[in-house]
This record gives C-alpha cells, structure tokens and sequence, in this order.
C-alpha cells in the first residue's frame, strides 16, 4: 500500500521590479530595509484578495524610499 504525501498549496506572486539605491550607510541599509519590507507586505496584501475572490488592488502605490 502506497500512502500519499500531503502536498500543501502553494500560491507564487510575482511583483513587479523596483530598484534599491546604491547608497552606503547605516541609513541608507535602514531605507532599503524599509522599502522592501513594504513591497513584501503589498505583494502578501495582494496575495490574500486574490485568495480570498476579490479583485486585484485597482491602483499601484508608488512607495517612497
């Protein structure tokens, strides 16, 4: 007798690129650090509506570095 493994659902969501500038620093890490933490949380945000059935987020948010 075989047993089937559980093989979770695994959804993948690709955001669109953005560039980090190429300061140095304690600032300049803490400012990236920022901006892609934001970007991270949108694309989970986004992740979720569609989970959930509602459409996508109909404005794309320009973030401030």
């Amino acid at each position: 007798m075989t047993r089937r493994r559980f093989r979770p659902r695994v959804d993948v969501l690709v955001g669109k690129p953005f560039e980090l500038p190429a300061d140095k620093g304690r600032a300049a890490l803490t400012a990236a650090t920022e901006r892609v933490r934001v970007e991270l949380a949108d694309l989970v945000a986004e992740l979720d509506r569609l989970r959930a059935g509602r459409p996508p987020a109909s404005t794309s948010k320009e973030h401030e570095a």
